[in-house]
């Protein structure tokens, strides 16, 4: 039994689509968010708090507006001569460049026309990622389900904070992407077309960026287990799903990757490795679904299921077998223990509770709590379709989000809907009557909310003195007011910690030699070698990288990293004020958050 059966649907309040009412009502909510932010003035406009992908993201932008090719993805400001190749999609740059022209044509000016498509992209997206996952409460449960929903994944999308003003990363685009998936595999049983765009939306979050990859992989298993154990209907839905991923996958590489790029296997960025995967997983489940030879009886569907996934896996271990090794093989092992293994949104569950326990309440409590109330409600009232579907990609998100926190941002959003599910369960059973029950109800909303654990989390962190101990730790490196000194001074290439190489290249002309970006090796360990270095070795290594200016921001938390690691090399000097005698300060920036030093001439 279903929870729709178990809860009997609402009368309709008028003759309105239930989805356009949805629609409104998240459109409705996300605007008042919104006007929050506008009444603060939208800080993170002016402070993008470290969002450092965002931040090249619109340098990517302005270089494309600007004339850079569509198919060149270089990053020419960053790293040592030359730049390196970003991994990016343009998928994402298209639309929010448009957004700009289409602003600039109205009259606004650069500023401003930019600051609009800062605004509405994220806007647009949390609207839809919100409107997603009312569906997917409604493909699941009732009326007594939804509000909780949209209450619980108002406040989630709001926490994992990727919906913000400024936030033009493609993480918030890959998760509505992924919300829509989920909710029309659920609803696609009612209205086969939304099979087909469920496999479009597939292949446009896998074209996006491969951090999609998990979810790619689960949104073809849901259709393959469905169609294995399903009859006629399930296998059109195959059908459906399998051809339009595969056609929309090779639209998508046709329209992204340059023809000089065709031959070139790329296991971070969409390539011909996805392409094929695409083509032969794609392609051939829909040949099956369609072929009475093999969808005829659920022996030759598993059977041919088996020959699918044997045939795709030896596709990639014969053609790309360095595709299977760890995403960061090629990440320098210096880079790997002294930037990658810092980086907060990579680390595993295991290490973050090393760190500090308190955090893991923050991530994960409010996703394992909605698997359990899953497992019970399907203990209880059976595993329907819908359940097993959206269940499996919340386990994912949830085993994603343990090997590398980022994974949270997909599983939070995610786990509202089995939360709301049990709240609405619990708000049936207070109409009743009775304390327990209504104490029950409330308990459950306090426990169903995600910033209630972070808040809880943020108030027992164990590294809150710490933190608030550290020198500068309240200074806003990346806000645009700190780089006005820095951006009048004559273009050059600045040697900073990687986390200012975006804010660098955003607020001014200069070229950064680093930035937080695994494609950028040399630049990254030229950086490294520089700061690491004793003043005399120091000196030789900014003058071999070309280095005009030092910049030093006493808030950046590299900075201490740096010093610990070496004691005795370039940051550890700037740290206790010992400025080495190639180095000279620029003057307008004494006391300032942001400091500047020129390397003296020859």
């Amino acid at each position: 039994m279903t929870v729709a059966t178990a809860m009997p649907q609402a009368a309709p309040m008028s003759r309105q689509p239930v989805w356009l009412r949805d629609l409104g009502l998240s459109f409705a909510i996300c605007l008042f968010v919104y006007a929050t932010y506008a009444l603060a003035g939208f800080p993170t406009l002016a402070d993008p708090a470290g969002d450092n992908d965002s931040m090249l993201r619109l340098v990517e932008i302005r270089d494309l507006l600007a004339g850079q090719g569509w198919y060149d993805l270089h990053q020419y400001r960053m790293g040592l001569d030359g730049g390196f190749l970003m991994h990016w999609s343009r998928l994402i740059d298209a639309p929010i460049a448009a957004m700009i022209l289409l602003a600039s044509a109205l009259g606004a000016s650069a500023p401003l026309a930019e600051a609009i498509a800062l605004i509405v992209w994220p806007f647009l997206l949390m609207t839809a990622a919100l409107f997603g996952l009312t569906q997917l409460a409604r493909g699941l449960g009732n009326e007594s389900v939804v509000f909780p929903a949209v209450a619980l994944a108002a406040g989630a999308l709001y926490f994992v904070g990727i919906y913000r003003p400024g936030s033009i990363d493609h993480h918030n685009a890959q998760i509505a992407l992924t919300i829509a998936v989920v909710a029309m595999l659920v609803h696609a049983p009612r209205r086969l077309a939304l099979g087909a765009w469920a496999g479009v939306a597939t292949a446009v979050m896998l074209a996006i960026a491969m951090e999609a990859a998990p979810y790619v992989a689960m949104a073809g298993a849901s259709v393959a287990v469905c169609f294995l154990v399903g009859g006629a209907r399930e296998a059109r839905i195959t059908a459906l799903f399998g051809a339009s991923f595969a056609a929309t996958t090779l639209g998508a590489f046709l329209l992204t990757v340059g023809p000089g790029q065709w031959g070139v296997a790329a296991c971070d960025a969409l390539s011909n490795v996805q392409l094929a995967l695409a083509a032969i997983g794609g392609a051939g489940i829909a040949a099956i679904a369609l072929m009475p030879l093999t969808n005829a009886t659920p022996i030759r569907r598993a059977a041919a299921l088996v020959v699918l996934g044997l045939a795709s896996l030896a596709a990639l271990r014969l053609g790309f077998p360095q595709c299977l090794a760890d995403p960061y093989a090629s990440v320098d092992p210096r880079l790997k223990e002294i930037w990658l293994n810092y980086v907060a949104e990579a680390q595993s569950v295991v290490k973050l509770a090393a760190v500090d326990w308190t955090k893991l309440l923050a991530y994960y409590l409010t996703p394992a709590l909605a698997l359990v109330v899953l497992a019970v409600v399907m203990l209880r009232e059976g595993a329907t379709r819908g359940r097993l579907v959206y269940g499996g990609f919340l386990l994912a998100a949830f085993l994603v989000s343990c090997w590398q926190v980022r994974g949270s941002s997909f599983a939070v959003p995610l786990a509202t809907t089995a939360l709301a599910i049990g709240i609405g369960m619990l708000r049936e059973r207070a109409a009743a009557g009775g304390a327990m029950r209504s104490l029950a109800l409330v308990a459950a909303w306090l426990a169903s909310f995600n910033i209630v654990w972070s808040a809880a989390a943020n108030a027992m962190s164990t590294r809150v003195a710490e933190v608030a101990q550290m020198e500068g730790s309240d200074v806003p490196c990346a806000a645009v007011g700190n780089f006005g000194a820095l951006a009048a001074l004559a273009p050059g290439t600045v040697l900073a910690v990687s986390d200012l190489g975006s804010p660098i290249l955003l607020n001014t002309r200069h070229r950064a030699l680093a930035g937080p970006y695994h494609r950028n090796i040399p630049g990254n360990l030229a950086m490294i070698d520089t700061m690491f270095a004793p003043a005399g070795e120091g000196e030789a290594l900014a003058r071999k990288a070309r280095v005009d200016y030092v910049v030093f921001c006493r808030g950046s938390v590299e900075n201490r990293n740096f010093e610990n690691m070496a004691p005795s090399g370039l940051m550890a000097d700037l740290v206790a004020g010992r400025i080495p005698a190639w180095l000279e300060k620029v003057p307008e920036t004494d006391g300032a958050a942001i400091r500047i030093y020129r390397v003296r001439g020859d």
